[in-house]
């Protein structure tokens, strides 16, 4: 799972231009939060009841790892009604999304 996902990160940054991964898990899935620990995330914040699961809302950590590297560019198509490029790989328990600003394809 850390190979698999490391790469997901290398690509996400590399050739798709994208800048901020960020992984919503529940407090209590502490493989994830293992998981995104060990690939260099930094927790961000709390959002109680934030995913409907199984009939309850769930309270979810939010973790990020921004790319370095990308602090200064301006990403392509910027500005008003710019499209921002979202993936996001989900499995019960957590999610993970990244938000970037390489070219709107």
């Amino acid at each position: 799972m850390t190979e698999g996902l490391g790469l997901l990160i290398q690509h996400a940054f590399g050739e798709l231009g994208l800048h901020r991964p960020e992984a919503n898990i529940q407090p209590d899935n502490t493989p994830s939060l293992a998981l995104v620990k060990r690939l260099g995330f930094e927790r961000e914040g709390y959002s109680t009841a934030f995913q409907f699961i199984n009939g309850e809302w769930r309270d979810h950590e939010r973790w990020v790892r921004a790319d370095p590297t990308d602090r200064a560019r301006v990403p392509v198509g910027s500005g008003p009604g710019a499209r921002l490029g979202w993936w996001s790989v989900g499995e019960v328990g957590a999610e993970l999304r990244c938000a970037g600003g390489g070219d709107s394809r």
